[in-house]
């Protein structure tokens, strides 16, 4: 079977916080699109709101035949390039996107396997310098792989920041 003459699954890498846009140029060529989405949170003066960010940032996926419509996916505005290797684009296996399809809840995105923390919980922190200390969650930071909390002592409270993945619920004796 001759890839280029098939229709297949291409990851097609756009310009910076252009998804959604690009998607909707490639998608009025008549062409399938999915653009996977996470949820993230977006900072206003220090508040944070919850928003659907990519789940693979600059980067979406559109099922085509290079034959027909390489040329006008590449050429799409917001598009930087279609993933190829040399002059062939690189077909992602069915089995992958209909994996991550699978993993979309009933409000549009992947949930991560992250648990979600809200302001106020209780966490203990599983790792680094802190490490069997628990405190309160304040707010994730802005790069999102960072927190602050506040750390309960006997002697007194701290506010740190340490790594997310560090942190567990902490889990309220009986």
């Amino acid at each position: 079977m001759d890839l280029w003459r098939t229709e297949n699954w291409f990851a097609v890498h756009v310009k910076a916080s252009r998804e959604e846009s690009a998607a909707l140029n490639i998608a009025r060529l008549g062409i399938k699109v999915f653009v996977p989405k996470r949820l993230g949170h977006k900072f206003v003066w220090g508040v944070s709101s919850p928003v659907l960010k990519p789940l693979f940032p600059r980067y979406l996926f559109a099922r085509f035949r290079p034959d027909v419509h390489l040329r006008s996916v590449s050429f799409a505005r917001g598009v930087r390039d279609v993933v190829s290797f040399g002059d062939r684009p690189l077909s992602i296996d069915e089995r992958i996107i209909s994996e991550i399809r699978a993993r979309v809840n009933s409000e549009g995105y992947v949930p991560l396997d992250s648990e979600p923390f809200r302001r106020g919980d209780r966490v203990s922190v599983e790792e680094g310098p802190f490490r069997g200390l628990t405190g309160m969650f304040d707010r994730e930071l802005n790069n999102q792989d960072r927190v602050e909390l506040l750390l309960e002592t006997i002697a007194f409270q701290a506010r740190v920041r340490v790594e997310k993945h560090w942190l567990k619920l902490a889990r309220e004796a009986v």
